[in-house]
């Protein structure tokens, strides 16, 4: 606490940190002393929107979402009408995949398919680089 610019006072029973206000209070008991931090507020699970819910159950379906609420006893306010989650839609979207391409080596040599890329560690011989070379009729 004293590395994030926090002031310490104390004494034999007790040491206080604060900074402009007291932060924390550490009662001496033996040869230990133990801390006396302010408590929180609670905070409530109730959301009054199942969206929410959806959105902070990582997207999950709404069905299982208010199942789950209601066996843990949370109240929610059933908004889910015909209501479609932009975030679900975008991930349940795929790009089309390449087209076929119908034509087919009829030789070896006749189609190669190349790829290159970058090493992290250079070769023995000092290449950084790589280079794969396919031939499609002879699958080498």
């Amino acid at each position: 606490m004293l590395d994030k610019g926090y002031v310490q006072k104390e004494n034999v029973k007790e040491s206080t940190f604060y900074s402009q206000e007291i932060v924390a209070i550490a009662r001496r008991k033996g040869n230990l002393f133990k801390m006396m931090l302010r408590r929180e507020e609670e905070t409530s699970l109730i959301v009054q929107s199942i969206k929410v819910w959806h959105e902070r159950r990582a997207h999950q379906n709404v069905k299982y979402v208010m199942d789950i609420l209601k066996r843990k006893g949370i109240k929610y306010v059933d908004d889910w009408n015909n209501y479609v989650c932009t975030g679900c839609s975008y991930g349940k979207q795929h790009r089309s995949s390449h087209p076929n391409n119908p034509k087919t080596a009829q030789q070896p040599l006749d189609l190669v398919h190349v790829d290159t890329g970058e090493m992290n560690i250079r070769s023995l011989g000092g290449s950084k680089y790589w280079l794969m070379l396919k031939d499609d009729f002879t699958h080498y």
